[in-house]
């Protein structure tokens, strides 16, 4: 029975743009209200309960309508921001490990060109 509010509420999350202390807040909201639709109606389908309670899209637009405009742009500039941060770490990593190898691999050339010698050394006894 939950496992139908459960489905409904990941495909809401999934497609919220932002995710935090208001979205968190929706998302517990839906989750009592679908449990109290298959309560009374527990032998409801989960396209029934789309029906009943409205697409995940539907509910992501009607709560964006409500929200504050301000706070959501804030937000979506922070996720902005944190993902160009990544992409800038991941970035320099990868040039980094690259570098390294290059490195490595000058050193492998280098000797196997190198001329070896052998030493033997010969221990008396006195």
């Amino acid at each position: 029975m939950s496992s139908i509010v459960d489905k409904y509420c990941k495909e809401v999350k999934k497609n919220l743009p932002t995710y935090g202390k208001n979205e968190k807040e929706l998302l517990n909201n839906l989750k009592q209200q679908g449990l109290e639709i298959l309560n009374d109606n527990p032998d409801m389908t989960y396209e029934a309960f789309v029906r009943e309670i409205g697409s995940p899209n539907e509910v992501i637009i009607n709560y964006f309508g409500f929200a504050d405009n301000d706070e959501l742009l804030k937000k979506l500039n922070n996720n902005k921001l944190i993902k160009r941060c990544i992409i800038i770490v991941t970035t320099v990593i990868l040039l980094v490990i690259g570098y390294a190898a290059y490195n490595i691999m000058l050193e492998i050339e280098e000797s196997r060109k190198a001329d070896i010698y052998e030493i033997e050394y010969t221990i008396e006894e006195e």
